[in-house]
């Protein structure tokens, strides 16, 4: 049940994670004039919501032939791909991301959960400790690499990663959760104790 919580989690941040910068960015890129790529990505990301993810990845091509080098459409296309089980093909669209621009982190983090999302535990470590090696205030990296190592029942990283995590904050009822679990099963009951308390506000 808690492992079932953890992969909703992933998959949430996953799904929101694109999606961030997107409101401020859009008409520096496009100005006034630029309304159908507009409208196509908005569009794209309406369907992406609605799990539409064939609609969503024609919606996103439609952006990126207005603007190849847009990254927040490329981003939302690899996400798509993702959903859509084409995990090669997003591997390659964020890679082409991160050779634009190597300091755009949210490509690394998807990277990082689509390795974790096709349980290739090593490459998710790796690409996780890239990240936070470059930004150690990327608080769902060490989300996710609690996630990779309570994915593999090493119960001692993973909660390393996830005080991290609760450290730097903001804190979901569903860390709260797993952490409390992680202490109950080691039998440390005050701590279980107060992180259960702490889920259910």
């Amino acid at each position: 049940e808690v492992a079932a919580t953890q992969g909703k989690l992933v998959l949430a941040l996953f799904a929101a994670i694109g999606s961030v910068f997107v409101i401020n960015i859009l008409g520096a890129v496009f100005g006034e004039s630029g309304g159908s790529g507009i409208d196509n990505f908005q569009q794209a990301e309406q369907y992406y919501i609605q799990e539409d993810y064939d609609s969503a990845l024609l919606y996103y091509r439609r952006s990126l032939q207005e603007d190849p080098e847009w990254i927040e459409a490329m981003l939302g296309y690899g996400r798509t791909l993702t959903m859509l089980d084409r995990a090669d093909s997003a591997h390659i669209m964020y890679d082409k991301i991160l050779l634009m621009d190597p300091a755009y982190d949210v490509a690394r983090y998807n990277k990082a959960s689509l390795y974790f999302y096709q349980k290739n535990h090593d490459m998710a470590i790796d690409a996780v400790e890239n990240l936070l090696d470059r930004n150690l205030s990327y608080v769902e990296a060490y989300l996710l690499l609690g996630d990779v190592y309570y994915d593999q029942e090493n119960y001692d990283e993973a909660m390393r990663s996830y005080q991290s995590a609760y450290d730097a904050g903001p804190r979901s009822g569903a860390l709260c959760h797993v952490m409390a679990y992680l202490h109950d099963i080691k039998g440390e009951t005050p701590q279980a104790i107060s992180l259960y308390k702490e889920t259910l506000t």
